[in-house]
C-alpha cells in the first residue's frame, strides 16, 4: 500500500512537472480583450525562466463593481498570489492596459484603474491643482499594506490595442537580444531645461556634479546638455531640440531629462526674448533609437500622466508605443519636486550603475525604498543643503508622494543591458610615468573590439568653452564657436585607443601613453570592451594632478562629440 501511494505521487509529479510546482515571480493584470497581449508577455517570460501567471479582471470583478473598489480587489488578489511566491527572489506585476478615462464609462472592464492616492505635501499639492491627488500603480506593489514603499516591482505596457501590445513586446524582445552591443551601452545621456528655483537650482547643479564625479562608476560615459544660455553645455537655441533628439537617436543606457514639463511638452530654452522648445510632442515620432533603444527617466513634472482622460496619450504612453523610441519609460504622473526628484534619480541610477540591479522593475523599485530609507554621504549632504528650503517633515512627505507619483510605463522584469564588470590593472613596467601596462580579465577565447581612453574627472574642463551664447548668433563662424564649445564641455577624454579584441586579450598597436596632460584634476584609465552576445566595461583611477601643477588647455577637436 505505502508503495502504490508513493508510485502514485511520484508519477504525479513527473506528469505535471517541476514547473507546476513552483511559485509565480511574474504576474500580469489584464482585461479579456487583450489577453493575446498578456498571453505573449506570459510565454517570452517563461522562455526566459520566470513562472508567470495571467489574472484576468474579469476574474477579480465585474461591470457592476463600484469603480472606487476595484483598485483595492486588484491588490487583495495580487497580493494572495505574492503571499505564495518565493521570497527570496523579485516578484513582478505587470499591467497590461490604458487606465480608465473621464471619457470612459467607470463600469468599462477593457482597461485595468490605477489607483488615487492622496498628495499630503504643501510642496506640491497646493500648486496650481484643485483634486491633490495622485495617479498611481505604486499602490499594487505595497502589498504589506503599511506605507507607500513598494514590495513589488510594478510595470505598466499602458495600451488601447492588441497591436500596440504586440509592438511594445517586440521592441522589448530586441533590446534584450544585445544584438547590438557597443559603446552607447556604457553612455548615460542628460538634457536639462533651467528650473526657475534660485538657490535651489544652486543646489540641484551642485548635486549633479557631485553626482557626475564621485557616484556614477567612471564605466560608464556622460554628456549633457543643457538649457541654459550660461552654461558649456548649452546648445543653438534654434536647433537645441534638434540636437536632443540626436542625442537620444544615437543610443544610450539611460537617457535622462530633468527640469520642467507637461503631459504633452517639455520645457522651452529662454534667450535674449524668445523662447525655443526642448521637446514637443510633435517631436516625440523623431526619436529613432533603431535598436538602441534607452531607458528613458523623465524627471518632470506630468509626462506620465496616463490618466489625462482626453483621448490622447502623455508623453510617455507615446514614446512607449513608438516601436522605434525608448524600451521603457519612468515618469511622473503629476507635479512633482526639484528636491525629491533629484533625490530618486540619484537612487536609481545608483541601483542600474553602482549595484548593478538586472531589471528595470527591480531597480525602480529599490530606488523608491532609497528615497525614503536610504542616506548615504550625499544625500546627508543635500539635506544638509535643503534644511532652510524644505522642511524635514516636508522632506519626509514628498518621499511618499513621489513614490506614487513615478510610474514604470514598460515590462517591470526587461533586463537592463548593463556591460558586465570589467576587471582591469595598471602595472608599473618600469621608471617613469609612462611606463605602464594595462591588464584586463576578459571572457576566455573572446573576439571583438575595445575602446580604452585617458580620460578627466566629469567637472573638468579640459577644452576651452564659452561662459555664455554670443550676442548674435546670426553669422555661421558665431554658430560654429557654439557648436565647437559645446563639444569641448562634453569631452574628457585626453587620449583614446581602439582596438581589437583576439582570445581574450587585447591586441595594441603599440603601447599606450598614460601619462597625465598638464591640466589640474583627477584621471582614469576607461575600458569597454564587446563581441557578439558580450560587453565589458570597466574603469580605474590613475593619478591627480595638483592645481599647483596644471595650466592652460588641451587643443580642440573639430570631432563631434
Amino acid at each position: 500500500m505505502r508503495w502504490l501511494i508513493s508510485t502514485v505521487v511520484v508519477g504525479t509529479f513527473l506528469f505535471l512537472g517541476s514547473s507546476a510546482l513552483a511559485a509565480t515571480d511574474y504576474l500580469i493584470v489584464t482585461p479579456d480583450s487583450l489577453a493575446p497581449v498578456a498571453k505573449a508577455f506570459s510565454d517570452y517570460r517563461k522562455s526566459k525562466g520566470y513562472e508567470t501567471e495571467i489574472l484576468p479582471i474579469s476574474k477579480i470583478y465585474n461591470e457592476k463593481t463600484l469603480y472606487s473598489s476595484r483598485a483595492w480587489m486588484i491588490r487583495k488578489a495580487v497580493t494572495k498570489i505574492y503571499q505564495k511566491s518565493d521570497k527570496s527572489k523579485p516578484f513582478y506585476l505587470l499591467i497590461v492596459g490604458d487606465t480608465v478615462s473621464n471619457k470612459l464609462p467607470l463600469t468599462t472592464m477593457e482597461r485595468v484603474p490605477c489607483y488615487y492616492s492622496k498628495d499630503n505635501s504643501e510642496q506640491t499639492a497646493s500648486v496650481g491643482r484643485k483634486d491633490a491627488t495622485i495617479a498611481t500603480d505604486n499602490f499594487y506593489g505595497c502589498v504589506d499594506f503599511k506605507d507607500d514603499i513598494p514590495e513589488i516591482a510594478v510595470g505598466r505596457v499602458s495600451i488601447k490595442t492588441v497591436k500596440e501590445g504586440m509592438l511594445v513586446l517586440k521592441k522589448i524582445k530586441d533590446y534584450e537580444s544585445s544584438a547590438k552591443n557597443g559603446p552607447w551601452r556604457r553612455k548615460l545621456t542628460f538634457f536639462a531645461s533651467e528650473g526657475g528655483f534660485g538657490v535651489l537650482d544652486r543646489l540641484l547643479e551642485w548635486l549633479f556634479t557631485r553626482m557626475a564625479d564621485q557616484y556614477i562608476p567612471y564605466d560608464f560615459d556622460l554628456n549633457m546638455t543643457y538649457a541654459n544660455p550660461g552654461s558649456p553645455y548649452v546648445y543653438l537655441p534654434d536647433r537645441f531640440s534638434n540636437k536632443i533628439i540626436q542625442r537620444a537617436n544615437e543610443g544610450s543606457l539611460i537617457l535622462t531629462y530633468i527640469g520642467h514639463g507637461q503631459d504633452k511638452v517639455l520645457d522651452t530654452l529662454k534667450w535674449r526674448g524668445r523662447r525655443y522648445p526642448i521637446l514637443t510632442y510633435k517631436d516625440l515620432d523623431k526619436i529613432q533609437c533603431r535598436g538602441r533603444y534607452p531607458i528613458f527617466f523623465v524627471v518632470a513634472c506630468f509626462t506620465g500622466r496616463y490618466d489625462r482622460g482626453n483621448g490622447t496619450d502623455c508623453i510617455a504612453e507615446n514614446l512607449l508605443k513608438n516601436e522605434k523610441g525608448p524600451s521603457a519609460i519612468l515618469a511622473s504622473s503629476r507635479i512633482s519636486h526639484p528636491y525629491s526628484n533629484s533625490v530618486l534619480q540619484k537612487d536609481f541610477i545608483d541601483q542600474v550603475c553602482r549595484k548593478r540591479i538586472k531589471t528595470i522593475g527591480e531597480a525602480m523599485r529599490r530606488a523608491k525604498s532609497a528615497m525614503c530609507l536610504n542616506f548615504d554621504r550625499q544625500r546627508r549632504q543635500l539635506e544638509l543643503f535643503s534644511v532652510l528650503l524644505v522642511p524635514k517633515k516636508e522632506r519626509v512627505e514628498l518621499a511618499r508622494t513621489h513614490c506614487s507619483m513615478y510610474n514604470l510605463f514598460g515590462d517591470p522584469a526587461m533586463t537592463i543591458q548593463t556591460p558586465d564588470r570589467l576587471l582591469m590593472r595598471v602595472a608599473k613596467t618600469g621608471a617613469g610615468e609612462k611606463k605602464k601596462s594595462l591588464e584586463v580579465l576578459l571572457p576566455e577565447g573572446a573576439s571583438g573590439q575595445a575602446i580604452v581612453s585617458l580620460e578627466s574627472e566629469r567637472s573638468t574642463l579640459l577644452r576651452p568653452v564659452l561662459k555664455a551664447l554670443p550676442a548674435d548668433l546670426s553669422t555661421e563662424a558665431a554658430r560654429e564657436t557654439v557648436k565647437q564649445s559645446y563639444r569641448n564641455a562634453n569631452n574628457k577624454v585626453v587620449r583614446s585607443w581602439k582596438v581589437e579584441v583576439k582570445n581574450g586579450q587585447l591586441v595594441w598597436p603599440e603601447a599606450p601613453d598614460l601619462s597625465l596632460p598638464q591640466i589640474s584634476g583627477k584621471y582614469y584609465v576607461k575600458v569597454y570592451a564587446w563581441g557578439k552576445g558580450w560587453q565589458k566595461a570597466g574603469s580605474l583611477p590613475l593619478g591627480e594632478l595638483p592645481r599647483s601643477v596644471g595650466k592652460g588647455y588641451l587643443p580642440e577637436e573639430k570631432k563631434e562629440n
